[in-house]
């Protein structure tokens, strides 16, 4: 089983890096009303920060019936967008991050442009300072 699995992980990818996943049996059915079997799936990785990259997972199911294998596909396939979904997050977190930072900046800036002598500036500075660092 191990060998007929390995002697074709290439076509395995090769089909899972075109479509959105594959459900393959292993090997052709022996006896028509065989409830289990072993089965291949494959799904594509979406990754975000490397498009020109194809990445694949492929996966031997042993003695399992194709209702269960397809259940895998799904699951596998839901797990394949797990990486673009955690660089989604990511970015719009530094985002927000970016965002208040320069807020505050802005914020420290309009209360400075009142001041006309330096020690009622470095007051400023340094209570706003303080005040954001609470």
């Amino acid at each position: 089983m191990l060998s007929a699995f390995s002697a074709r992980l290439d076509e395995f990818a090769n089909l899972a890096a075109g479509g959105s996943g594959v459900l393959v049996p292993l090997e052709a059915a022996t006896a028509p009303n065989r409830m289990a079997g072993n089965f291949v799936i494959a799904a594509r990785l979406d990754l975000p920060q490397q498009p020109s990259e194809q990445c694949v997972v492929v996966g031997l199911l042993s003695e399992v019936s194709e209702s269960a294998a397809r259940d895998s596909l799904v699951r596998m396939r839901l797990a394949g967008q797990t990486p673009e979904a955690y660089q989604f997050n990511l970015s719009a977190r530094q985002a927000r991050t970016d965002a208040e930072k320069f807020a505050s900046v802005l914020d420290l800036t309009v209360a400075f442009s009142g001041e006309q002598k330096f020690l009622s500036l470095a007051l400023c500075f340094c209570n706003g300072v303080a005040a954001k660092r609470r």
